[in-house]
């Protein structure tokens, strides 16, 4: 393995030797975390980087530093020119080797993001602050993690939409469609013929089905587009 910054998806690279000639040898340990946030594959979402964390790294030293970057993720509604965010967040791991070359992976990243001195951890916690903005299409599943890789992140301009504060964002919440009927104050039918018909555009963000087949629908997203 090269001498390079190394990324993954919802994964955490722990070094666990330094050899002569300078490489890091990694190995990866999945990130237990209990949520595992799902995404529709090929779907275009807006992300907003929200938080650079310098996490606990074994074999510490000033040459490596271990990053997690969390994007908030959103939804674009390009009818009213909107964002809706989706409650859920996607996370990238990055080992940050001092002085060396890029690697493959995290070079859309840096370019997305902007950063001009990659290999400098300050410059990559300072972009919390600034917040840049960038478009992510998902992979299919990682057959390791189950978690979906980023297929593409590019720059994005969001100051021509109207973005809703994140505190007053929803939580996803499946439902039957009958429990989503009572909420709404709907008939059930009402509801099956709404769901219908948002949900080639919608996708799994609004549909899903239980292991026994039947299908639950996303309530909060449901009103929100409801509403709108």
């Amino acid at each position: 393995m090269s001498n390079s910054v190394k990324t993954s998806f919802h994964r955490r690279f722990i070094p666990t030797q330094i050899a002569t000639d300078g490489a890091v040898h990694l190995n990866a340990r999945t990130n237990t975390r209990a949520t595992r946030e799902l995404f529709t594959t090929g779907q275009l979402y807006a992300g907003r980087l929200c938080s650079v964390e310098r996490r606990p790294i074994e074999n510490c030293s000033r040459s490596l530093a271990l990053l997690r970057l969390e994007f908030a993720i959103y939804l674009f509604d390009e009818s009213e020119r909107r964002l809706g965010w989706l409650g859920k967040t996607a996370c990238r791991d990055l080992v940050i080797v001092a002085g060396a070359a890029l690697d493959p992976g995290v070079a859309g990243i840096v370019r997305a993001l902007q950063v001009h001195r990659p290999e400098n951890v300050e410059s990559w916690l300072n972009l919390a602050d600034k917040g840049p903005w960038v478009k992510i299409v998902f992979g299919e599943l990682a057959a390791e993690d189950d978690r979906n890789p980023f297929r593409s992140i590019v720059p994005f301009d969001a100051s021509g939409y109207t973005v809703p504060k994140r505190v007053q964002a929803r939580t996803d919440r499946f439902v039957k469609p009958s429990v989503a009927a009572d909420e709404l104050g709907k008939s059930k039918s009402t509801v099956l013929r709404r769901v219908d018909a948002l949900q080639a555009e919608w996708s799994s963000s609004l549909v899903r089905r239980t292991r026994g087949g039947h299908r639950q629908v996303n309530l909060s997203l449901l009103r929100h587009l409801w509403e709108r």
